[in-house]
């Protein structure tokens, strides 16, 4: 049987068989031709082009013996070895092994650069062998490199031989997906071994947001003064209907908040109840509840249900705006159903501009205030719901119960220099 053919254009073979050929056909004539020598044991082969055939020989009885596959190169084996010399010869941990008709490239690439434009040569040339590898300290800086970019708790870079390997936990899909395309970046070989566990949290460096939310009482002649953007369609367009009477809730928006809550907390036109602060990485959810456990006795069992203001928040910071998810759940004992809660929500999400609060209304009524009677007189009930419902002028639906939520992107050494600064 005779050998596989590999030939660089312009190159001649002679191969030399047992017996007399007869038949000689060749599939690709563009590709190489031949010529039978007189003594029928020996033909001529000639490269013409780039590409590959096959070249079938029968003998004199019309027998096919031989079916040898021929591939013909554009450039020599040994135009390639001097192109790869004279590429990578100046590093001295590389070397180039001539065997039949390959050239195997062996060593370790300096930096990533090197074995970059190594591998890049060697995809050029089938004739070529890449065995060559990045050296242990470089491959090692790289992982560490790539762990820093990545820059998500859980996931860890190390390698393997010459491998770069990605492995770990990631809380999502796309956290994974993530991961692996900035370790591309590095190494467009590396392996993808991370596990993915649905979590409900986002690990990894985000920014940081704080959320302070305002429940407040405000006189319902004031509410429109305050200066609430509703939205369209939302608001009575009489006068000093309030909000609590309509029966539904109600969703605006409000700038510079601050100024406003303390003129109206000057003019004795409002009060702010409780002013919580939630600190929480962009993309998570943050929630507090304000209330109290009500005790409900039944059938010799006791059972405890929650009374109170419960709000979660889910902010994700855009450039310098916040994405806000938002729900606000209010729910107090039903004056008419023993054991039974009354329960107000709003769903709703925000685009807000920098300075910008969201403003929740209508989520409680006044004739709510009924049911404070439901709650036993010796719990604390400290809480902004139940002080609005001691308030006399929200008894006489003179005032609002009116929430607002006002987002910001937190830097912490600014915040700390700054609280450091009114300490002294």
């Amino acid at each position: 049987m005779l050998a596989p053919q590999s030939l660089s254009r312009g190159e001649a073979n002679t191969l030399v068989t047992e017996y007399e050929i007869g038949d000689v056909a060749l599939t690709d004539p563009k590709v190489a031709d031949f010529f039978i020598q007189e003594d029928r044991k020996s033909i001529y082969l000639n490269a013409k082009s780039e590409g590959f055939t096959t070249l079938t020989l029968w003998d004199k009885q019309g027998e096919a013996r031989d079916v040898i596959p021929v591939t013909v190169y554009g450039t020599s084996l040994k135009g390639i070895l001097g192109e790869a010399k004279q590429s990578f010869g100046s590093i001295s941990s590389i070397q180039f092994v001539t065997q039949d008709d390959t050239i195997h490239i062996v060593g370790e690439a300096p930096s990533p650069s090197d074995y970059k434009r190594i591998q890049s040569f060697s995809a050029r040339y089938p004739q070529i062998v890449n065995e060559v590898t990045l050296a242990k300290p470089v491959l090692d800086t790289l992982t560490i490199r790539i762990e820093k970019a990545i820059a998500t708790p859980g996931i860890k870079v190390r390698s393997v031989r010459d491998r770069v390997i990605l492995e770990g936990v990631a809380f999502s899909q796309s956290a994974s997906n993530k991961a692996f395309e900035i370790a591309k970046l590095y190494d467009p070989n590396c392996l993808n071994l991370i596990e993915v566990k649905q979590g409900d949290r986002n690990p990894g460096k985000e920014p940081m947001v704080q959320l302070d939310i305002y429940f407040m009482e405000i006189q319902k002649s004031a509410l429109r003064s305050f200066g609430i953007e509703w939205a369209p369609g939302s608001f009575p367009q009489g006068g000093g209907a309030g909000i609590g009477g309509l029966g539904q809730s109600l969703i605006g928006f409000v700038m510079n908040l601050l100024p406003k809550i303390r003129l109206i907390q000057e003019k004795g036109l409002g009060r702010v109840l409780e002013n919580p602060t939630l600190f929480v990485k962009s993309g998570d959810l943050a929630n507090f509840f304000s209330g109290v456990q009500v005790p409900y006795y039944a059938q010799q069992s006791v059972q405890f249900k929650e009374v109170g203001v419960k709000v979660e928040a889910q902010p994700i910071v855009a450039g310098s705006d916040i994405d806000l998810k938002l729900n606000a759940t209010i729910s107090s004992a039903s004056p008419h159903i023993r054991g039974g809660i009354n329960t107000h929500t709003l769903n709703t999400t925000a685009y807000l501009p920098l300075g910008q609060a969201v403003v929740l209304g209508g989520i409680l009524s006044n004739r709510d205030v009924k049911t404070y009677n439901r709650v036993p007189k010796d719990l604390a009930t400290s809480s902004a719901l139940f002080t609005l419902f001691l308030s006399k002028d929200f008894q006489s639906s003179r005032s609002e119960l009116v929430v607002f939520v006002l987002p910001r992107i937190a830097d912490p050494l600014a915040d700390a220099k700054a609280a450091q600064e009114e300490w002294q």
